[in-house]
């Protein structure tokens, strides 16, 4: 049991005061403000600060239970919306409180996007009315431009619908420059090309063109055939592949006597070979 209970620089207690129980049981009373509810603070909570100049002495160890307004605090919870029910648990106090400050902000997030779900059906809306008033007046545009005297009518071939009017004119890329012309310019332009009032271009006159006739020449029927000197110009000539060999030609030396073929890479090309097939194509 508790045999010294010292209280010092707290609330009412200016200086030291001792209290010795000598009972198991003790009843401690006095006037409000004369430092009971001190004492059981101190008794619920010792290592606080405020408490750093009060001690207790045991006569054996012991466990100090408090039951006050700081264990009510601690352990009791009541929700707002349930008066009277109370849920006894310090930990569970902690996590009731933090689930209704989370409940009451996820209300605030809920709140949050129905508002912004309204805002968005109404934007919707008025978007939906704004493009029949702006589809409305391409339409009338269109009208004004084509209409009566029909001249630029074609240019609407597959658009004479409002919505595909107005599709097709928000695709347009805007131009850098205002344009040069109007649309009497366009009418005029299009009247002469097209209706009656079209006017005939005159047509270009025939070309002359009597160098052609050298094509008619016998000199196109005349058949080059190279040289018929040399050893191999025979075999060149059965074989049909004189371009061919020619073409090859550019890719040995007359130096040396003996390299590879620009065709099968063996070396059998000798220099006596390659004078042979240059006098077959001997200028």
């Amino acid at each position: 049991m508790i045999t010294e209970l010292n209280i010092d620089g707290v609330t009412s207690y200016r200086s030291k005061s001792t209290l010795s129980p000598i009972n198991k049981t003790s009843l401690i009373y006095g006037l409000n403000g004369a430092g009971k509810s001190t004492i059981s603070e101190f008794l619920y909570n010792q290592s606080a600060p405020r408490f750093a100049k009060c001690s207790l002495k045991t006569n054996q160890p012991c466990e100090i239970l408090v039951y006050n307004q700081s264990f009510l605090n601690d352990y009791f919870y009541e929700e707002d919306n349930l008066k009277g029910i109370f849920t006894l648990s310090k930990e569970n106090k902690v996590a009731l409180q933090q689930i209704e400050a989370e409940t009451r902000e996820l209300e605030k997030h809920l709140a949050a996007q129905q508002e912004n779900s309204k805002l968005a059906i109404n934007n919707a809306a008025k978007l939906d009315q704004e493009k029949i008033k702006a589809s409305g007046k391409v339409w009338e545009i269109k009208t004004n431009f084509s209409g009566g005297d029909r001249v630029l009518e074609f240019c609407l071939e597959g658009l004479k619908r409002t919505e595909l009017l107005f599709q097709h004119i928000i695709g347009l890329p805007l131009p850098e420059n205002t344009p040069g012309y109007t649309v009497d310019d366009l009418k005029v332009e299009a009247s002469s090309i097209e209706g009656e009032g079209a006017a005939p271009f005159t047509k270009i006159s025939t070309l002359s063109a009597g160098w052609l006739g050298i094509e008619g020449d016998s000199l196109w029927s005349k058949i080059i055939v190279g040289s018929q000197e040399g050893s191999v110009a025979e075999f060149i000539t059965q074989a049909g592949n004189s371009d061919w060999v020619k073409q090859g030609l550019q890719y040995v030396s007359d130096d040396k006597d003996r390299q590879a073929c620009p065709f099968c890479q063996q070396d059998t090309i000798t220099k006596s070979i390659i004078d042979s097939i240059r006098q077959v194509f001997d200028e």
